[in-house]
């Protein structure tokens, strides 16, 4: 009978720990560019905005590639997905090097889309779209 329990608890226990192990590999695959590459295409909406401050850049590698990323403060704000993408200010990610030329003052409007993290907020990855 002990060893019926043991190796009961046993089972239960490898059950638990693929359980476990499926839930972090889809957290993980989920995390980085899973679902970004389908909802980059599908769910990408316009925003519009007046550059409030200097654009801030950063330079990472990636895969063996070179990329470039830009902050880009907006205020003012409209997008065609509604008044709840809309406000006062915000700060948009720009995969584009044509966002690194903007100047403060600017009307410009960036092509977005938000990109789902797992464990961290969500931002909005944009590109540029055109000046105002």
């Amino acid at each position: 009978m002990y060893r019926n329990d043991q190796a009961e608890t046993a089972i239960k226990a490898s059950i638990l720990a693929i359980v476990g192990f499926l839930i972090c590999i889809t957290t993980i695959a989920c995390g980085f560019n899973g679902i970004n590459q389908y909802r980059s295409i599908a769910d990408r909406y316009d925003v519009t905005g007046t550059v409030s401050s200097e654009i801030s850049g950063k330079s990472f590698i990636q895969d063996g590639q070179s990329y470039s990323k830009f902050s880009v403060p907006l205020e003012d704000i409209s997008s065609d997905r509604g008044s709840e993408f809309g406000g006062s200010k915000r700060i948009l990610n720009c995969t584009s090097t044509q966002c690194a030329s903007l100047d403060i003052g600017q009307r410009v409007t960036l092509s977005c889309y938000e990109q789902w993290h797992a464990f961290i907020p969500n931002e909005e990855e944009c590109r540029f779209a055109r000046l105002k």
